[in-house]
């Protein structure tokens, strides 16, 4: 399963939100991305920046299915959270690190990961849907001797 950290604020600050409170368009961010990462098997990572009236200055994860929320605490950065943990992980796991900011996107890429900016990261998800749906509706072929089998299997059962 593919890990996959998304610098929250970055991602959702990048999108055409303007109607949308910041909490709405974090559950926003939230859903989507649920929905998505059981679609694709990834494990998404959405690290938001910590605040102090949203988590009363403590460091908060939880999980929904594939999709797992960090809120860092206050004193520290998505930014820091993220080059932490991947300093944490074995180096031959495939992670992708999702942000706009260069110095992250250099850190992540000296530490193991690869690095794509929101845009390369909607395409890539774009991508990714698509190879996914092609699966899924290639329909299946029974082979020659498959069909012969489940004929003579037919036709004994219908002479008893």
């Amino acid at each position: 399963m593919k890990r996959v950290f998304i610098d929250a604020y970055n991602l959702i600050f990048s999108l055409e939100l303007k109607e949308y409170s910041l909490e709405e368009k974090r559950q926003e961010i939230i859903s989507l991305l649920e929905k998505l990462a059981l679609k694709l098997h990834f494990h998404f990572i959405l690290v938001f920046d910590g605040e102090k009236k949203l988590n009363r200055g403590l460091f908060q994860r939880s999980h929904i299915k594939n999709l797992e929320i960090i809120y860092t605490p206050p004193e520290m950065s998505a930014d820091q959270y993220i080059a932490e943990a991947l300093t944490a992980i074995k180096k031959n796991e495939h992670i992708f690190v999702i942000t706009s900011d260069r110095f992250l996107s250099q850190e992540s890429r000296r530490l193991g990961a690869e690095s794509m900016t929101i845009k390369e990261f909607f395409t890539w998800i774009s991508t990714q849907t698509r190879k996914k749906e092609k699966k899924s509706d290639k329909p299946i072929k029974e082979t020659d001797a498959q069909i012969e089998r489940y004929l003579k299997l037919f036709q004994r059962d219908l002479s008893k």
